[in-house]
Formats: C-alpha cells, structure tokens, sequence
C-alpha cells in the first residue's frame, strides 16, 4: 500500500491500518479518533506479513480535544508486531508528530510505539530516524522499550519544542 501526498483528516479510528508492507510519505493526518471508545493511531500494522516499510516525512497534528474529542488515547505511528503479525525492516524518518496540550495524556498517549506482543508475533529490524516530535498532550515522546522486538535504533529524534536530542526509550 502506498500513501502519498494526502490530507488525511478527522478518522473515526485509526487511519490506516494495514497487514502488508506500507509506504507513507510526505502526508498531513490530522484529527484522530471521533468515535467513542476509539483507541486511534496514525499507522498500525495488525497481523500478515510487512517487510520494508517507510514512513517518512509525513505530519501528525492532534488538537487539544474539545468536549472530549477527538479521543486520544492512542500511539500516533505504531509499528507493533500483533494479531499474529510479523514486522521487518521497517523505517520511520523525518516525520513531524504534535501532540497539542499541555497535560499529559490527553491528546495522545505516545507519539512512536515499537512493540512486540507475547505469542507469534515478531518486528524486528525497525529504524526510527530524524522524527521531530512535541509531546505537550502526551505521557511522552517514544513508547518505552519494554519488549523483545530486536534490532531496533533510534537515533538524531529531536523535541520540537527544545530542539535537543530525545533520550533512547
């Protein structure tokens, strides 16, 4: 699948969704999770195969949510290895994630979650490069490592607010 200069806005749940490799670039999504109960991402992958994924020099916008919506309890670019799903040798490069607010938790959980859940799953292989990112409505600006997908790098993430580099999850 392959997403290319698109404005995607005001998703339901999450705006894309896929079991196969993808290729995003150079898109605005914007305004996740209208429906009750949604637990929105910009991108997941769920179950099948995906190998040599790109998601690059897109931008994610989340407003401060206005009478509870959107709801935002969600990670904005998901690279999780679930519902039997394998992930390979993706890259997630200069791409510009806004999580408005200024209380934690209330416009996104995090903004980058690389995660592997218990079963067959597997993500291995991810690179997660040049991402600015303003987390002033979130819990934080990248999932922390607490699974055993493998061969995974961070590196040059920078606070959009700060300009400084992140710290490694």
């Amino acid at each position: 699948l392959t997403i290319a200069r698109d404005w995607l806005k005001n998703a339901p749940q999450h705006v894309v969704e896929v079991s196969n490799s993808l290729i995003e670039r150079r898109n605005l999504i914007e305004n996740l999770g209208f429906a009750p109960g949604a637990h929105p991402n910009a991108v997941q992958f769920c179950g099948g195969s995906a190998s040599g994924s790109e998601i690059a020099y897109n931008t994610i916008y989340n407003p401060v949510p206005v009478n509870g919506y959107p709801n935002m309890d969600n990670e904005d670019l998901q690279v999780e290895g679930q519902c039997t799903g394998t992930v390979l040798n993706t890259t997630l490069a200069n791409n510009v994630v806004i999580a408005a607010g200024t209380q934690a938790g209330t416009t996104s959980s995090y903004l980058i979650a690389i995660r592997q859940d218990p079963g067959p799953n597997l993500v291995q292989g991810v690179k997660v490069l040049s991402n600015w990112l303003y987390w002033g409505g979130a819990w934080g600006p990248l999932y922390p490592l607490k699974t055993p997908a493998s061969d995974v790098t961070f590196s040059g993430n920078m606070s959009l607010k700060t300009g400084t580099a992140l710290a490694l999850p």
